[in-house]
């Protein structure tokens, strides 16, 4: 099982791509991830929504968001190679 600094290292360098998301409050300033975009997008743990249904909505949609980058991203790489 790989460490968190190695599978922090390995998304920074686009081998891997991580989402910290934060349930609950914790100190996770200084973490191997910390560097990392974390959701909410407003680093307010899900735990602390009036409505946690808000955050997991937030969530939801910045996760599809990151998929369909990665997707586009992908298709124009693969176009790139026909050329």
């Amino acid at each position: 099982m790989k460490s968190m600094s190695a599978i922090a290292s390995n998304s920074l360098t686009t081998d891997a791509l991580v989402i910290p998301i934060l349930l609950r409050p914790v100190d996770w300033q200084g973490a191997p991830f910390s560097k990392l975009d974390v959701l909410p997008k407003n680093h307010r743990p899900v735990t602390t929504w009036p409505n946690p249904d808000q955050a997991f909505r937030e969530i939801a949609e910045a996760i599809r968001q990151v998929a369909m980058e990665m997707r586009r991203e992908k298709d124009n790489s693969g176009k790139m190679d026909e050329i």
